[in-house]
């Protein structure tokens, strides 16, 4: 064990230099993230893949890499919303976790290739107390792992948590017999090498064409000279009742597949073996999926459902602007973007009052469209739209911070939907510095900065 934890102090210290020398850059998030991708993971990742990462080592890892992620400070979003991608309300950060998980999940794949390799002997001669193919493919109980091999008793807890498991009566069909932790004996999953060796692996082997069971003396002459009627029966006893009934009466999708080891992804049934990796991580990241607390508010407030905040989601990163705008709108959507009032909540300004209007506290919706030089602004786009598009946009609050629905994807929309964002993008600007807001200046800086100059 000392071995293995100087085995990851070196490559964490590795990691934390090469992050220190990237701090002093002022990145954007999309640029911290690549980095973290393609300097930081890499001094980690092997060793994922040929050891058990243990528990501390994950921690501190991921600890330096949020604390780059935001500069030491606190935690602007939660990390299981920030490493899902764009459309479920991510920034596409690396969730170091499922990174190590999908790396031992490739000795699996690798495991059911025709390459003969002497590591595949290591494996079953650890792992000799069961049949190490058909184990892998089953509805095992992690009970009853065998536990010669940390490594690989890891690896199969891995594999338990990415398969389809609790499946669908409708599913059951085709649900491998062998070490399955619904068909016990003795209260364990089992297996009868001779059934098996006899061609008898899923439940469909079982049944005829017409959902009955095959019984021991309907069973082919050779089967029955390898099996004898006591193993028989006693497989065909542990299979569940339920079971039974639900495919004698068509309940279950009669239907025959050949996956090795199924799993699921985005909900439709795939093969584990023959499914790219990229794929299984992003499954992983998916199943940690949490909403913000900005979305949950701003989804009453504004009356969005979870398919229009895909849309909005979306919207910064279809409109092809720069990664600091992006991330801007980002910052909006997870309401994390410095306003007077949040700033004046953390005793950083002495007034939370607008630096437009001097009138009323900045909240975001206030800065970004309550405020009467920003009015002026968002009449005026409506006007210049109306006279040179013959579009007749409704700039209300909700249009202005999410963007205007765009579902036939309109250029025209996306037109007016980048001169919303980056418009956005100079009021904020203008506030940083104290500067006057004016119609003016507003579309001068489209003009000179953006290349957009109002349909013109």
């Amino acid at each position: 064990m000392e071995y293995l934890n100087k085995n990851f102090e070196e490559k964490i210290k590795v990691l934390k230099t090469k992050l220190n020398i990237w701090k002093r850059r002022n990145l954007t998030l999309t640029g911290k993230i690549l980095i973290l991708k393609t300097f930081g993971i890499s001094q980690v990742l092997y060793l994922s893949s040929v050891f058990k990462v243990p528990e501390w080592a994950l921690s501190e890892i991921s600890k330096i890499m949020y604390e780059f992620l935001w500069n030491g400070k606190q935690h602007k979003v939660k990390s299981n919303v920030i490493i899902q991608n764009v459309k479920h309300g991510g920034f596409n950060m690396c969730d170091i976790e499922s990174m190590f998980k999908k790396q031992q999940l490739k000795w699996v794949i690798k495991f059911f290739d025709k390459n003969l390799s002497p590591w595949k002997d290591t494996f079953k001669s650890l792992l000799s107390t069961v049949n190490i193919e058909i184990f892998l493919k089953g509805n095992y109980n992690v009970k009853e792992i065998p536990q010669q091999s940390e490594f690989y008793e890891n690896m199969l807890h891995i594999l338990n948590e990415i398969k389809i498991l609790n499946v669908e009566i409708s599913e059951i069909y085709n649900y491998v017999i062998w070490y399955n932790e619904h068909i016990k004996v003795d209260g364990r999953g089992i297996f009868l090498e001779k059934i098996y060796q006899a061609g008898f692996e899923k439940l469909c082997d079982l049944f005829d064409e017409q959902g009955n069971i095959i019984t021991y003396n309907r069973l082919p002459l050779n089967v029955r000279v390898g099996v004898d009627a006591l193993q028989w029966n006693t497989l065909i006893t542990a299979i569940p009742k339920v079971w039974k009934r639900a495919i004698r009466r068509r309940i279950v999708y009669l239907e025959k597949n050949n996956f090795t080891i199924p799993i699921k992804i985005e909900g439709i049934k795939k093969d584990l073996i023959t499914t790219d990796p990229k794929l299984i991580y992003n499954e992983m990241v998916l199943r940690k999926q949490d909403t913000s607390k900005a979305q949950r508010d701003n989804s009453i407030n504004y009356n969005i459902d979870a398919k229009e905040y895909e849309r909005i989601y979306q919207l910064a990163h279809q409109l092809k602007v720069k990664n600091k705008i992006k991330e801007f709108q980002y910052k909006i959507l997870n309401k994390y973007l410095p306003t007077n009032k949040l700033l004046y909540a953390m005793k950083i300004i002495d007034s939370p009052r607008c630096n437009f209007c001097f009138l009323y506290t900045q909240t975001m919706s206030h800065m970004f469209y309550e405020c009467i030089p920003v009015r002026n602004i968002w009449q005026f786009v409506k006007e210049q739209v109306r006279l040179k598009t013959t579009y007749a946009i409704e700039l209300t609050e909700r249009n202005v911070l999410f963007g205007l629905p765009n579902e036939e994807q309109d250029e025209i929309i996306n037109s007016i939907n980048k001169i919303i964002l980056q418009l956005k993008y100079f009021i904020f600007k203008k506030k940083l510095t104290h500067t006057e807001l004016t119609v003016q200046t507003a579309t001068l800086y489209l003009a000179l900065n953006c290349k957009i100059r109002l349909f013109e």
